[in-house]
């Protein structure tokens, strides 16, 4: 992150490219607070750990997915056996 947040005090159009993806993902997320506006007010590091947090989020959400297929495929072979 800190390497990223070097890259924003040298190329600014690039944290700008960066809020752009952080304001499209957080839109489609629901993220209210994270506008437009309040990106520009944020930190380089906010800015950075908020790109990667995004990265993550796919992560997280099949984590997430497999963790129910898993309850369910339990749940399944508990009935089975009864």
């Amino acid at each position: 992150m800190i390497i990223l947040q070097l890259k924003f005090k040298f190329l600014p159009s690039l944290r700008s490219q960066y809020e752009t993806k952080i304001s499209q993902r957080a839109k489609q997320d629901n993220y209210t607070a994270l506008t437009d506006s309040n990106l520009k007010e944020a930190s380089d590091l906010t800015i950075a750990n908020l790109y990667w947090y995004f990265q993550d989020v796919p992560i997280k959400q099949m984590i997430h997915k497999n963790t129910i297929n898993n309850k369910i495929e339990a749940l399944r072979l508990d009935l089975s056996n009864t």
